[in-house]
């Protein structure tokens, strides 16, 4: 059994990237969020902020026991340390993939799919503090992060591949030292502020 994490903010194609990566491998995908909801790993709905607690041991139970007649297993999340630090899957996963997109393009994405601009801010905040990265470092060494702000998922999928035969890991992104995206996080921030809306 071998599991490969692709992870990222909402937004920066974790389910394109992983459709594109299974094809080429063979390997089967599991989306972590709906999987979860499928199978009742839930505790409770915050629907102000449209999201879910999801009951992290049922949700790894169930998974790991879907893919025990998979050779390959692909699981999407934006949560990738809850498994990692999982000896079942940690022990099963050769490389993680980590998907970056400047936020400016994330902000232009999530507005396309129609998410209340609360939402929209929340999640490009998440990925402009580096908030899915962070919980990558521990892992930095079996990362390979994948800048697809340009990038579609064929493309992302021949840098993942690229990187792997160079075996280039790590984290490098930092979405703070841009000018812009500081701008645009203080904005972000005034305007929640202005809402009282908590993240």
């Amino acid at each position: 059994m071998m599991f490969i994490i692709v992870s990222g903010t909402p937004g920066t194609g974790k389910t394109s990237v992983s459709k594109a990566l299974g094809q080429d491998l063979g390997c089967s995908i599991i989306d972590a969020s709906n999987f979860a909801l499928s199978i009742g790993a839930v505790l409770w709905d915050d629907r102000q902020r449209n999201t879910h607690v999801i009951d992290e041991e049922k949700l790894k139970d169930g998974i790991f026991k879907e893919s025990l007649t998979s050779a390959c297993v692909i699981v999407a999340t934006h949560y990738p340390d809850l498994f990692l630090e999982d000896k079942r899957f940690y022990e099963n996963t050769p490389f993680a993939v980590l998907l970056r997109t400047n936020p400016l393009e994330l902000r232009r994405r999530l507005r396309k799919k129609g998410w209340r601009e609360e939402k929209v801010i929340e999640n490009v905040l998440a990925e402009a503090f580096n908030t899915v990265a962070e919980d990558l470092y521990p892992y930095s060494d079996m990362v390979i992060e994948v800048d697809t702000t340009a990038t579609g998922p064929v493309d992302a999928v021949d840098v993942i591949f690229e990187r792997l035969h160079k075996l280039d890991f790590g984290i490098k992104v930092n979405w703070l030292l841009k000018g812009e995206v500081v701008r645009l996080a203080s904005e972000m921030l005034s305007w929640l502020d202005s809402k009282n809306y908590r993240i």
